[in-house]
């Protein structure tokens, strides 16, 4: 072990790193929890404070499965090919320094069900992990949850991984190299119909959302938040029945909200803030039962705040700031009791505000300045930050 490691338990003190007793830490069976016996199935470090780099040879570890290494910066280190074993069902990475690129040995993981790296982009270390994925992804067949976060990867341009038919999540957040254009938006993840979480955030992305989106009917998680979207909302997003986020945040999004969404009735969260949108604020919107947040936010919306949102009874944040709202701030609004942020800022809001926002319920943040309320202001003492 490491002399700076937080735990080395039993490290070689002795020469069987599976002793019944003396099991070197980080040493498990395939559970990654119990200690190891006979042979190493899972080699799992936590906050460790790991440094150095990975070892370059992995081979006499003939039943390892899983391999997880995390929250240890001061590890810099890129993936030999040895990692790669035949056995190997889950390589997580997540909170050191990868470096290098992606070694086309991955294609030797046949079995692999888990791929997750999470690196943090250091202008100081280079080259940081870079590059695009080898061809040999796509043999990656059984191949379910695949993250990538904070590198300078280019993911979205290999067409092997939309090979992946048992992918049933995708994270790609924040990989981009500025040295390189903008990606457009892959229409072959279309082709992975097991999807049921997709999230690829801050990509510098740019094109259209594709009506293809709608196929992928397992869908429940959805964000494609920060990147150059332009276009407008397709209403076929209303197909993704099993739906419960849509973020869509950050963008250069136009047009109104499709009618269609009201269909999906699963949906938790709605956020389409900082784009371009226009038109009504939907009263169909009303419909979804389980809406606990809906943001709007820095957009150029028009029209009033809709009296159906009343029936919002499970919603605790809805932000409507940065728009041209006028009317006036709906009575309704007292129905939403479990609503604990509400912003309508920079707007043109006018008449008073509703004495139920005096009342004791969730409220803990207003903010409702610059606009042309009139009247007194509620006893808002319950209320922790207040604007005005």
């Amino acid at each position: 072990g490491g002399a700076g490691w937080n735990r080395k338990d039993h490290w070689l003190d002795v020469s069987d790193p599976c002793e019944a007793g003396r099991e070197w830490f980080g040493l498990y069976k395939e559970d990654g929890r119990t200690p190891c016996q006979d042979f190493v199935g899972a080699i799992v470090f936590s906050d460790n404070n790991l440094s150095g780099s990975l070892p370059s040879v992995f081979d006499g570890f003939t039943h390892l499965e899983q391999f997880s290494i995390s929250k240890s910066k001061s590890l810099i280190t890129t993936m030999p090919d040895s990692i790669f074993i035949p056995s190997l069902l889950k390589l997580s990475l997540t909170e050191i320094t990868l470096v290098g690129t992606i070694p086309s040995a991955m294609g030797n993981s046949k079995l692999l069900q888990v791929l997750q790296l999470y690196t943090e982009k250091n202008v100081v270390i280079s080259p940081s992990l870079h590059g695009t994925f080898p061809d040999s992804i796509g043999e990656l067949q059984n191949l379910k949850t695949l993250a990538i976060d904070g590198s300078y990867l280019d993911p979205v341009f290999n067409p092997s991984l939309w090979e992946l038919q048992s992918l049933e999540t995708l994270v790609f957040a924040y990989c981009f190299n500025f040295s390189l254009p903008k990606p457009t938006f892959p229409t072959g993840l279309c082709n992975l119909s097991s999807l049921s979480t997709l999230l690829m955030n801050g990509l510098r992305m740019e094109g259209t959302i594709p009506v293809c989106l709608g196929s992928l009917r397992h869908l429940e998680f959805l964000s494609l938040s920060n990147n150059f979207l332009t276009s407008t909302l397709p209403p076929e997003l209303g197909l993704l029945s099993k739906l419960t986020y849509l973020l869509l945040f950050g963008n250069s999004l136009e047009g109104g909200i499709p009618s269609e969404l009201v269909t999906l009735t699963n949906l938790v969260e709605f956020s389409v803030g900082g784009n371009s949108l226009n038109g009504t604020l939907p009263p169909e919107l009303s419909k979804l039962p389980y809406l606990r947040q809906m943001g709007f936010s820095t957009n150029g919306m028009v029209g009033s705040i809709p009296s159906e949102y009343g029936a919002l009874t499970s919603l605790a944040t809805l932000t409507l700031g940065d728009n041209s709202l006028s009317g006036t701030i709906p009575e309704e609004v007292c129905f939403m009791r479990r609503l604990s942020l509400f912003t309508a800022d920079r707007n043109q809001l006018e008449g008073t505000i509703p004495a139920c926002f005096g009342q004791e319920w969730d409220l803990s943040y207003v903010d409702l300045s610059i606009n042309r309320l009139t009247g007194s202001l509620p006893d808002m003492s319950g209320v922790l930050a207040i604007k005005d």
